[in-house]
């Protein structure tokens, strides 16, 4: 497909729902031959051109895997064969996300610092790679810092957006709440570890405001708790366990067991 077919087809389904995810970008969904496939694209850009046909359906394949192992080593494969492709940043998030999802942390750290080296405001990349600077087991005064800078610098530029006139409002709205809550809830985890409570506080209490996840509620939790605050603490973490996923709930719910054993040694 040569770009002017490219940007016929592009155009053709401008008119299509649209979300804004990442850095300067919206997630916009197109449909080639079709075939649903998400892909991102700078906010007031006419989006990337491919410069042949197999260039636009190797990319398509990426989304369209059957899971994230797969999704991972089409977009490997894609950056490999055509490392000039204005899609490549795209194959690049695809890939984050996957590993993210598989919860391998180097490979989500290596997609988010290949994505800021194609577009440093990429804010998809810039918060996953603050959250994954936080990982408990990764965690330094270094990489606090580092986290910081990057939650910083993607609610910065997420603030600069503005929505289109063809987004999707509401999903506009639902997807900048996820990336303003997880921003807050780097800075409020930053906070809590350079012994700043009140900070941090205030920071997760925006984050579960924006997007009530049970990661945020469990962290908070630990905020409350080291302040002595073991009611709240508790009454925290049940929220945490009720919302879940799996993995927090089984953390809050050992916080849990031994909270009440705290309070029932203090009566």
């Amino acid at each position: 497909m040569a770009k002017a077919d490219f940007n016929s087809v592009w155009q053709s389904v401008s008119q299509a729902s649209r979300l804004v995810v990442a850095a300067c970008c919206l997630m916009l969904t197109l449909y080639v031959d079709g075939i649903g496939q998400i892909v991102s694209i700078p906010s007031g850009s006419k989006g990337p051109q491919a410069q042949t046909r197999d260039e636009l359906d190797a990319f398509g394949e990426i989304y369209g895997a059957a899971d994230s192992s797969a999704s991972i080593a089409l977009a490997r494969n894609f950056v490999r064969k055509y490392p000039q492709s204005d899609f490549a940043e795209y194959a690049h998030m695809a890939a984050m996300r996957s590993y993210d999802e598989l919860g391998d942390w180097d490979g989500a750290h290596e997609m988010a610092g290949a994505i800021l080296r194609l577009n440093p405001e990429n804010i998809d990349a810039l918060l996953t790679l603050a959250r994954l600077l936080i990982d408990s087991h990764h965690q330094t005064t270094q990489t606090f810092s580092l986290a910081r800078r990057h939650a910083e610098a993607g609610l910065a530029n997420l603030k600069s957006l503005s929505i289109p006139s063809s987004a999707d409002s509401k999903q506009w709205l639902r997807t900048k709440k996820q990336f303003l809550a997880q921003g807050n809830f780097v800075l409020g985890s930053v906070a809590f570890q350079e012994q700043k409570p009140t900070e941090a506080i205030a920071h997760l209490k925006k984050a579960i405001a924006f997007d009530p996840q049970g990661e945020y509620f469990y962290r908070l939790s630990l905020v409350h708790a080291a302040q002595g605050e073991l009611q709240t603490a508790l009454t925290l973490a049940r929220k945490a366990l009720q919302i879940g996923p799996a993995k927090v709930g089984n953390l809050a719910r050992l916080k849990i067991e031994a909270w009440e054993k705290q309070i029932q040694n203090r009566l």
